[in-house]
């Protein structure tokens, strides 16, 4: 009798036929653990990513009303509908609602945009006075943060400068 038989015959083979049947508890632990971790890891970055998008929609209608804004004092100056007392003087703010949050008025992120002034540039050069305006635009409102589960607010300031209208 070799040793073969004495292997069939004895503990070892019960041991693994045993072992085959299914999976042990440490193992099935193991495996729940790591299904656990991977998507805790993935809603986290689902939910940054959907903060962070947010973020860029808010940042993106801020710009959309500064443009518009810019576009409202370029108009007024090619018209020629300006006062000399409007052109130093900021402008009153105006209210425009950045993103509907819900259904109160204040869950509602709202900016404030205004005309910071108008500034006339001169070139020596020609005989013309002014040559050109600078417009100067800007648009602050409170960008919402959330931090250990505290809403945290920050206050975000975007300026848009440089729109130059030729004078005349």
């Amino acid at each position: 009798m070799g040793v073969g038989k004495r292997l069939h015959r004895g503990g070892i083979s019960r041991r693994l036929r045993r072992r085959r049947g299914g999976l042990s508890f440490i193992e099935l632990a193991t495996a729940l653990l790591i299904i656990a971790v991977a998507s805790l890891g993935t809603v986290k970055s689902f939910y940054i990513a959907h903060d962070e998008l947010s973020r860029a929609k808010r940042r993106f209608r801020a710009n959309q009303f500064l443009k518009q804004e810019l576009e409202f004092w370029v108009a007024r100056l090619h018209k020629g509908n300006l006062s000399p007392q409007e052109y130093n003087l900021p402008s009153r703010e105006r209210s425009v609602v950045i993103d509907y949050r819900g259904p109160g008025p204040r869950d509602n992120i709202v900016g404030h945009v205004r005309m910071v002034r108008i500034t006339p540039y001169d070139d020596f050069d020609t005989a013309e006075d002014p040559d050109y305006w600078i417009v100067r635009v800007a648009i602050r409102y409170d960008e919402p943060r959330y931090v250990d589960g505290q809403k945290e607010e920050y206050q975000v300031v975007y300026k848009l400068d440089g729109a130059i209208v030729k004078a005349g």
